[in-house]
């Protein structure tokens, strides 16, 4: 459990407003959240943050890496992988799959597994979540980065052995829902409770509804590797954007989404329903050059852009305290929306409800950003992870 402190900030940064204020932290949660500094006759310790931004804590439902450390077979990478995420404003994730072949992605999920047992006995590092499968079941039309000849047919049996390896970390599956076998899929996963994404798809408008009426809530990175808007064939974008049953997850990092249609995306779902994500590769915060990715070379350009050699983007370099910097300087959120699309949000797509807020009772969980969106400190369960 965390330990007991007084936190004060002039931005304190709810879904709902600005405080400048206080919070007494108690055993990992939040006991209090009053307006005004810390009273004097607090016995415990003190941490005056000043005029820093403190948000809920971050949450991240789709990454593949960062820092060096990508989503690999051995939980050490990934443990250095959390620790990384919550010196840079992240302060829970999903670790993401790519299309691999079964063997490989057994490997990957019980090294998450091991990885979140290693955190809940005092590892440290941002917050494993559960485990975020991004295929196999894609469509090799909007298929981006991933590697052609591990996407498959929707498959039962295959799910249930990906099942059983987790053991209870597999909390969400994206497919595309044209696939043969989608739908059928779809209903096996929404009545397990897992979240069911729609993505790299080339679905029609009509196919994309079918598979929200099976059980599809959220959008895999809006925008990017589906069929897109047009005004006769509304397409995945139309269904989603027109459709208030779904989150629309968003890479916000200035070069997947123009700010205009971020702008867009925003106005359509309102700060209840959109999401940000990173989708970083294990490029975030390395210098531009060649790494590999599920496979393949992944080139990052003195933009941070990062692509195939054929130009495909090929996920993101920004982490979310650079997404939120976007959200907030170029199209224009307010700070308490950003709290809702980076914290809040995310965290209601899993029904995870001890986070997302600022509220006595919620995990005390926090992303403490400075006027520019760099990460000063972030708090996981009342544990700093980065000293002020």
């Amino acid at each position: 459990m965390g330990k007991s402190f007084a936190l004060y900030s002039e931005k304190l940064i709810s879904t709902e407003e600005i405080l400048a204020g206080h919070m007494i932290i108690s055993d990992g949660e939040i006991a209090e959240v009053t307006r005004g500094p810390i009273p004097p006759s607090f016995s415990g310790e003190k941490i005056d943050l000043g005029s820093k931004m403190v948000f809920p804590g971050f949450v991240d439902l789709h990454i593949h890496g960062a820092g060096g450390y990508p989503l690999t077979e051995k939980p050490e990478d990934i443990l250095k992988l959390a620790r990384f995420l919550a010196k840079k404003g992240t302060a829970a994730f999903m670790p993401t799959t790519t299309s691999l072949g079964l063997e490989d992605l057994i490997k990957q999920i019980k090294a998450v597994k091991k990885a979140r047992e290693e955190q809940e006995n005092g590892a440290g590092g941002a917050k494993i979540l559960g485990i975020h499968l991004e295929g196999p079941f894609l469509n090799v039309e909007r298929k981006g980065a991933m590697v052609e000849k591990y996407l498959l047919e929707p498959s039962l049996d295959f799910f249930a052995e990906l099942e059983e390896a987790a053991r209870g970390m597999l909390l969400r599956l994206t497919l595309a829902p044209e696939k043969e076998g989608a739908l059928d899929l779809i209903k096996y996963a929404r009545q397990r409770g897992y979240l069911i994404a729609g993505g790299h798809t080339n679905a029609t408008y009509e196919q994309m509804t079918e598979g929200i009426n099976a059980g599809i809530s959220i959008a895999n990175h809006l925008f990017n590797a589906m069929s897109p808007l047009h005004h006769r064939k509304p397409g995945v974008v139309g269904a989603y954007l027109t459709d208030d049953r779904v989150f629309c997850e968003v890479i916000a990092d200035g070069i997947h989404i123009h700010p205009a249609v971020l702008n867009l995306a925003y106005r359509c779902k309102g700060s209840e329903k959109l999401v940000l994500i990173s989708d970083a590769i294990l490029a975030a915060g390395l210098p531009p050059g060649s790494y590999d990715f599920g496979g393949k070379k992944i080139n990052i350009d003195q933009a941070g852009r990062s692509f195939l050699d054929d130009g495909t983007l090929a996920g993101s370099t920004a982490l979310m305290a650079r997404g939120a910097k976007t959200l907030f300087n170029e199209v224009g959120l307010s700070l308490p929306a950003i709290s809702s699309v980076a914290s809040r949000n995310p965290a209601l797509a899993i029904k995870e409800t001890n986070l997302g807020d600022l509220k006595p009772g919620k995990e005390a969980t926090f992303t403490v950003l400075d006027d520019d969106f760099e990460a000063v400190t972030t708090i996981v369960s009342g544990q700093i992870q980065k000293e002020a």
